[in-house]
């Protein structure tokens, strides 16, 4: 029976050693590959609330376009009169993008989006913004 076991063993021995191996290789060139910063993304979107590092959405994008069309009708003014400040890529916690209403039901989810800053005649006005396209005036 034990003359079973040690080919099982040596070949046990042979896997870890790759894995150790290529371990040892991703460290080593992980950063000439963008491995590194692929990695650092990706550990940024399973952190709730952290930031990551690029937007993928720009003043010109329609979900934009459609926060100030709401602002220009809430507001009664021109769109023209309505500035983008600011536009930064966040992990929400949940469906509701951090934004709890009322008895509005929020799953426990991660919600990738934006946190859109807005000025309006000098007024600050901030929307947390799904990648879906939902967005919720905070």
């Amino acid at each position: 029976m034990f003359f079973l076991l040690k080919p099982i063993l040596g070949f046990i021995k042979k896997v870890i050693f790759f894995i150790f191996m290529i371990s040892i290789l991703v460290i080593l060139f992980g950063s000439k590959c963008g491995l590194t910063k692929y990695l650092q993304n990706f550990q940024a979107s399973l952190t709730p609330g952290v930031t990551t590092t690029s937007p993928t959405v720009s003043a010109s994008d329609p979900v934009i376009s459609q926060l100030i069309g709401v602002l220009s009708s809430e507001y009664n003014t021109a769109a023209d009169k309505i500035t983008v400040k600011k536009i930064e890529p966040v992990i929400w916690t949940n469906s509701c993008m951090d934004i709890q209403s009322g008895s509005t039901r929020c799953d426990n989810v991660i919600t990738p989006g934006f946190k859109v800053g807005l000025d309006i005649a000098g007024t600050a006005v901030v929307y947390h913004v799904s990648k879906a396209g939902n967005f919720i005036r905070e």
